[in-house]
Order: C-alpha cells, then sequence, then structure tokens
C-alpha cells in the first residue's frame, strides 16, 4: 500500500484526479480475440440521474437464505466439491442502478469493462476465479446440451413428483437440497444446478434449466469444469440479448459483474478489505452503500484502479494433476499396447487353415498390420512378426508383456540385440513398478488424510458459523454504541460544550486559535494581532480541507500494522515550523491528524466526547457517570 495517494478525495474533481495518467499505466487495454459480437452496442449513460434500475429477479435472495440453513456434512461436501467459497456469500440482493451501470458499461465485443477517460478493465477466466472462487478446470461445459433426455434427468424428475422441468422452479430444487440432510450426491447436484441457476444463468419465468445434468453422473468431476470460460460466455451472450432491449431482466451473472468492478474500482481512497475470493468481502449493506458513495459524487466509474486480487498457487498450475513422470506415463502406454498385439496374434493363430485362405481375413490381418506397423505372418506355422518394420517398432520392443512374442522371426543378429535390449527393458519395469508400489502407498496415505481433514473441516464449519454469528453481533453492539455517541453529543451539546470540564465535547480538527493569537502578539502590534491571528487561521483552515493537501505516508509498526505518520519533509509544514515557530506547527499537525482520523472522506470538523482530564476520547460510561454527577449536583443546589 503506497502512503502517498490521498485517501480523503471525495468531490467529482477529486475522483477524476484519481484516474489521471498515471493510474493508466496499471489499466489492460487489450480486447480479447477469443469473442466477437455483431450487435452494436451504445455506450451507457454518465450522469446518474439518467440511470435505470435493473429488474430483479428473487433467484439470489433464495439462494443466499437457503445457503444459511446448511448443515455440517453438507457444507462439507460443498467444500469436497470445490465450492467452498459459496459458502460466505453474504450478498442477498445488488443494488438495482450500480448493477446497471456496470452491465451497460460491460462491451462484449472485447470483452472489457469501459470506464470514464476511455479507460478499460479486460475480463478474463481468471477474473471468474478471483469473484467467485470457483475451482478451475479445463473441461469445457457444453451449454448446447439444453435439453436433458438420459435416466438420470428422469431420476431429477422423480424427486420432485414431476414429468416435465417446466414445472420445477428454484425454489423446489432449494427446499429438495434442504431435505437431502446427508450431503450426497443427490444433495451435490441439486446444489450444482442451483448455484447455476442463482449465480450464473437464469430464465425469466424463473423455471429450473438442468443443462449441467447432463454432466453430472459423476459429482467428483465436476473440479474438471472450466467454470471461468462458462461464466465469461454467459455474460457476453446474455449482455447481447439485453442490449436489444434494456428493459428486461439480465438473466446474467450481474453479481459477478458487480463484484469485478467494486473490487477492482476503488473510490474516495476508501480501503475495503480485499482478499480471496472477493465474494467473501461483500454484503448486501455494503454494496449499498457503495453505490449511495458513487451517487453522491454525480457518477460511477471515476475512482482510482486497483491490480487484482492474487491468485493461490492451485489456480496458477494449470496442470497440477500430471503427476505420473514421462517414462512412467510412457510404459504405461506401451504395456497396454503389447497386450493388444498379443492378442491380435492369439486371435490370428486361432484361425482355421480354410479361414486362413479367405480374402477378407488376408485383408483385414492386412490392415491390421498397417496400423500396427509391425507384418504378421498369416502361415500355418502360426502368426509371428518378422523385422520387415525395423524402422516403425523399435520403441515396442522394451515392452516386458510383448518381448519373448516379438522376437520371433528376427534374424541372429536381430535377436541378440532384442535379448540385451530386453534386459535394459526389464531393469526399468522393475524400477518403474517399484516406484508404482510407493505412489499407490503414498496414495492410501493421502486418502487417509484427506478422510481426517473431512472430519476436521466439519468441525471447522461449526467454528466458522459460531464466528459468524458473534462477528454479526458485534457489528450490531457497535453501530449502537456509535448511534448512542451521537444521540449524547446532540442532545447535551450545552452541558459539555466548555473545554473546563472533565468530560466534554471537543471539536475533533479544529485549530485552536488562542495559539495564533499568542504567536501573532509576539510579533505585530495589539491592533494589528488579531487580525493577522484569525487571517493565519482561516488560510489553515481552508487548507485543512484541501483533498491534493496530503502530508502524511504509510509506515509498518513492529508488528507489521500500517500506521499513518506525518512526513517530515512536507514543505508546507516545514516553511510553517521554521516561520512561525513550533506552538503553531503543532497546532496544525494535531488537526490535520484528528481530521485524518476521524473524517478524512470529509475534511470538515467533527465533534467527539472527550475527556479533558486525561486527553483522550471518553466512554460512554464515563459519560453517563459524568451527566448523572452534573444532575445530582444541581439537584442539591436547588433543594
Amino acid at each position: 500500500m503506497s502512503g502517498e495517494n490521498n485517501p480523503r478525495k471525495s468531490s467529482k474533481d477529486a475522483c477524476d484526479a484519481s484516474v489521471a495518467s498515471p493510474a493508466k499505466k496499471n489499466v489492460t487495454c487489450t480486447p480479447s480475440t477469443s469473442q466477437a459480437c455483431s450487435t452494436k452496442e451504445v455506450a451507457g449513460e454518465q450522469e446518474t440521474g439518467d440511470l435505470k434500475e435493473i429488474p430483479s429477479l428473487s433467484t439470489l435472495a433464495s439462494f443466499y437464505d437457503r445457503i444459511q440453513m446448511l448443515n455440517v456434512p453438507q457444507k462439507a461436501a460443498i467444500r469436497e466439491m470445490g465450492f467452498g467459497k459459496i459458502l460466505d456469500l453474504g450478498i442477498r440482493e445488488i443494488p438495482g442502478k450500480l448493477a446497471y451501470w456496470t452491465l451497460d458499461r460491460f462491451n462484449s465485443r472485447s470483452c472489457a469493462m469501459e470506464l470514464n477517460d476511455g479507460l478499460k478493465l479486460e475480463i478474463t477466466e481468471d477474473d471468474v476465479y478471483r469473484v467467485f472462487g470457483f475451482p478451475k478446470g479445463e473441461k469445457k461445459i457444453d451449454i448446447f446440451e439444453r435439453r436433458a433426455t438420459n435416466d438420470l434427468f428422469k431420476q431429477w424428475l422423480d424427486c420432485f413428483g414431476c414429468l416435465s422441468r417446466e414445472k420445477i422452479t428454484l425454489t423446489n430444487i432449494l427446499d429438495e437440497m434442504i431435505a437431502t440432510a446427508h450431503g450426497g450426491t443427490w444433495f451435490r447436484r441439486h446444489f450444482l444446478i442451483a448455484m447455476a441457476f442463482a449465480l450464473i444463468e437464469s430464465t425469466t419465468s424463473g423455471n429450473i434449466l438442468p443443462f449441467i445434468l447432463n454432466r453430472l453422473h459423476d459429482v467428483n468431476k465436476v473440479r474438471e469444469w472450466n467454470w471461468g470460460e462458462f461464466v465469461i460466455r454467459c455474460l457476453i451472450d446474455h449482455k447481447r440479448s439485453w442490449s436489444v432491449d434494456k428493459s428486461k431482466v439480465f438473466k446474467g451473472p450481474a453479481l459477478f459483474l458487480v463484484l469485478f468492478y467494486v473490487d477492482r474500482v476503488e473510490i474516495n481512497r476508501c480501503m475495503e478489505v480485499r482478499s480471496f475470493p472477493v465474494i467473501g468481502n461483500w454484503t448486501t449493506s455494503t454494496l449499498r452503500e457503495r453505490q449511495r458513495r458513487e451517487l453522491v459524487d454525480g457518477y460511477f466509474g471515476g475512482g482510482a484502479l486497483r491490480v487484482p486480487v492474487k491468485l493461490p498457487e492451485e489456480y496458477v498450475d494449470d496442470h497440477h494433476d500430471e503427476q505420473l513422470s514421462l517414462p512412467l506415463r510412457i510404459m504405461q502406454k506401451a504395456v497396454i499396447i503389447a497386450a493388444g498385439i498379443e492378442k491380435l496374434k492369439r486371435l490370428v493363430r486361432s484361425a482355421s487353415e480354410e479361414e486362413r485362405q479367405d480374402q477378407k481375413f488376408k485383408d483385414s490381418v492386412l490392415a491390421a498390420s498397417k496400423m500396427l506397423g509391425i507384418n504378421i505372418d498369416v502361415s500355418s506355422n502360426g502368426a509371428n512378426i518378422d523385422n520387415a518394420s525395423a524402422e516403425a517398432g523399435p520403441s515396442r520392443k522394451k515392452i516386458k508383456t510383448d518381448v519373448d512374442s516379438i522376437a520371433e522371426g528376427f534374424t541372429p543378429h536381430d535377436t541378440s540385440v532384442m535379448q540385451r535390449e530386453k534386459e535394459e527393458a526389464l531393469k526399468k519395469v522393475v524400477e518403474l513398478e517399484r516406484n508404482l508400489d510407493e505412489k499407490q502407498k503414498l496414495e492410501m496415505e493421502i486418502k487417509e488424510l484427506q478422510l481426517s481433514l473431512e472430519v476436521n473441516q466439519m468441525n471447522l464449519g461449526d467454528l466458522e458459523d459460531i464466528n459468524q454469528l458473534l462477528f454479526s453481533k458485534e457489528r450490531q453492539s457497535n453501530d449502537e454504541l456509535h448511534e448512542a455517541r451521537k444521540e449524547l453529543i446532540a442532545g447535551l451539546t450545552d452541558m459539555l460544550s466548555s473545554s473546563r470540564v472533565n468530560i466534554g465535547i471537543k471539536r475533533m480538527g479544529e485549530l485552536d486559535v488562542k495559539v495564533f493569537k499568542n504567536a501573532c502578539r509576539q510579533r505585530y502590534p495589539p491592533e494589528e494581532a488579531e487580525m493577522k491571528a484569525a487571517e493565519l487561521c482561516s488560510l489553515w483552515v481552508e487548507k485543512l480541507k484541501d483533498p491534493e493537501w496530503y502530508p502524511f505516508r504509510v509506515v509498518e509498526d513492529s508488528k507489521g500494522n500500517a500506521q499513518l505518520v506525518l512526513k517530515e519533509d512536507d514543505e508546507l509544514l516545514v516553511n510553517l515550523k521554521e516561520e512561525w515557530g513550533d506552538e503553531i506547527y503543532d497546532a496544525v499537525a494535531t488537526a490535520s491528524k484528528e481530521i485524518q482520523e476521524y473524517n478524512p472522506s470529509g475534511c470538515y470538523v467533527v465533534p467527539e466526547l472527550w475527556s479533558f482530564k486525561e486527553n483522550r476520547k471518553a466512554t460512554l460510561k464515563e459519560v453517563i457517570a459524568y451527566v448523572f454527577n452534573q444532575v445530582k449536583t444541581l439537584k442539591r443546589k436547588r433543594n
């Protein structure tokens, strides 16, 4: 995190400045050539007053509600499939205007989001994994298999007692999913269908479109699917349809597009929490607050650009499943080929003399010989392989299961050469088999560890639920305390405004005028000192409100926590200290720190409950005790 960036800009000019030329260097403007679009897209409206809201479906809310109802085995099943990050979903509804603007600014031709000043953010498959945390595979999800007619589809309909999918809604799927309490195969199928419908592709009618059901015979293979490519393909296709009539419901992955935007574009230097995946960093309320802040500025897309969230290592290595060494894979393929050749030879040997004379028999053997690169003798002596194909088949001679069979028909010189190669091949096979045994032992140990890990994950899931509940309670308590402080400040302003009391109200970020008066009295005649002090004080009040002036830098303490400190070499502060001394310098520095702590975006003075005796922020307990004591004192005086 750079300490040179100013987190106090809140006006339209400040937002424009935050996407100036330095930020442009971090933007990838290369259009994606893998997608094409024949529909001409119109740039979205800039002024927020012209923005409309996307008609929302209840699919996300229904999915969110059921996620909160899952038990431990069900959550463990979802994590085992690779979709555990979805359990962190905290978004029940997408703000309409924010969704409309992000979708309107998405260009399906370049697969990029078009921001202000001609900036573009390219969207890739990796961005899908950053946002949702889906497992990363290579197999394409074929969306053209829209109609499922196999036995699995019929079993799926039987779960709901229906003859057609037109009568099955997302609510039906989610209820059936919750009812499958043990988290078995059908729970996993219901979850995947519901998740795809709620987060990726829905329908206007609300009826389920179980296009992925054709592929769910083995739910353990969903990790192999290319979810990133599928989400982007759905986004492009549905954007084209929506561009024709923007008053209609958008049926694509709107949540992905909104989360991609709010994560990559920062406004007013508000440092939101950023971690993998993005979906776990946002809630309905924080998205609404983000929309509100951008509407206050008067427009969307004017913030500073941020680098993408770093992907975990398992998303970077595209071939992590290919653990076998090349020699072992070669030998495995060779053994299969050798076994097939041996079977072919036995089949040829079993032919009768009459069958050997049949032309079709000879033609089939000849075709097989050409395909395998060997010559097979079909004489009555049996099926032998000669050395006519020495150039095509030397690699096959090193296979243990076929060495003796291939040796027939070779010359003495070829036989001796093959015998030597046979011995070398046998040594390698023995070594490979030993390595294979060790690998199998390791696989067994891994399975045992996975079993133990699954049990631990179930316990961890319970702890996560408790932690989430405690976090929610803590946030609610903090909100209540904040509101109570505001009410005390508003209701007790007259009683607590004096600085002569022990507990009172201090205006954080306000300059101490007395300091300026004392300094000016030492330099100017009494009749000019008051006016000069007022001018100097007003000058620095305006300077403190200036979002362009940011005399701070970020340092790390001994525990690695980031802290803001004043720049020793700030030109304005250095000149102030040299010209007016330490007293005025300390007053300005203190006011600047208070504004940065209490109101960095607005840069104006805010009231705070303060303990003047100990020079610190007062607790609610101290304020209430002080007020009660004051009330008791007043009662005694009246009596």
